[in-house]
């Protein structure tokens, strides 16, 4: 996670790397709160290969945990 984070190869990345980091993170949040939390992931694979902005995810789900 850290390294993802702290690449400074582009500002933009592919949706399916950013939704490995993501789940990188929940799998993570799992540990912690491990029974108070379950997720699943679907994502589409003609979507997959779309450039977003890196970490675009990131803060909605950190908010998920805050707010939630």
């Amino acid at each position: 996670m850290f390294r993802y984070v702290t690449q400074q190869d582009s500002k933009k990345t592919y949706l399916y790397k950013e939704i490995q980091h993501i789940r990188n993170y929940l799998m993570l949040m799992k540990k912690r709160y491990e029974v108070f939390f379950q997720y699943s992931i679907h994502l589409d694979n003609t979507v997959a290969s779309v450039q977003v902005p890196k970490l675009l995810l990131q803060p909605f789900v950190e908010n998920m945990f805050q707010h939630a």
